[in-house]
């Protein structure tokens, strides 16, 4: 990858100059071998570099390059690291179409970010169902982070229209993270749900969780 040296010198100014280093080293050193991994971490690295220090326009000029050489080479291991930068620089569906593409080649391990992304690529590009699967797949990979899952899959469900499966998910949310200020806005929106999906009919207001009924009072 070619890299104006204006840019370059505007990088070295930047905060983290471990960071710097280490890219431009994986760039000096791997950029044309064979390493598939050292060439992957550095585009990674590379695309996380500029698109973070403004340099937005050049980090998706280098993606779209390494777009069109993965396609022309169907290398599905760098595959992933496309996704990761197209989920970088907010190109949602490409990011969906290079990560689909690794998890097609069973050759390769998942690993629990590659889930995190598309399930937040998905919801950007508002196939919620699909984002909703994999939010419920975090469980399997990663436990500590389903609770987090919840909060957004109820998210989820909020913008298909299943205020009931929103109000299970906030719930499951509430009773599982520990963080406080999370929690305050789950319950908001936990209310809303309630609201919204008219479960405040008189009858049911008893069965609304004590901490939900202040909220929507």
């Amino acid at each position: 990858f070619e890299i104006n040296n204006n840019i370059l010198e505007e990088l070295k100014k930047s905060d983290n100059d471990k960071e710097y280093d280490l890219c431009i080293y994986n760039l000096n050193t791997h950029t044309n071998t064979y390493g598939y991994y050292e060439r992957k971490m550095s585009l990674i690295g590379l695309i996380r570099l500029l698109y973070n220090n403004d340099f937005k326009e050049e980090a998706k000029c280098i993606l779209n390059d390494a777009i069109k050489y993965n396609l022309a080479h169907k290398n599905y291991f760098m595959a992933e690291g496309i996704g990761k930068c197209a989920f970088i620089v907010g190109d949602y569906e490409n990011a969906v179409k290079f990560y689909e593409a690794y998890l097609n080649d069973k050759h390769y391990s998942v690993h629990f970010f590659i889930l995190e992304d598309l399930a937040m690529s998905y919801y950007h590009i508002g196939q919620y169902d699909k984002a909703m699967k994999f939010y419920e797949s975090w469980k399997k990979y990663n436990k500590n982070y389903y609770a987090d899952s919840q909060f957004y899959a109820g998210e989820m469900a909020v913008k298909i229209g299943d205020y009931k499966l929103a109000i299970e998910k906030y719930n499951n949310f509430i009773k599982d993270d520990p963080v406080f200020s999370k929690k305050e806005e789950a319950i908001l929106k936990l209310a809303n749900a309630y609201l919204t999906g008219n479960f405040k009919d008189g009858k049911s207001d008893a069965s609304i969780p004590i901490n939900v009924s202040k909220a929507i009072s």
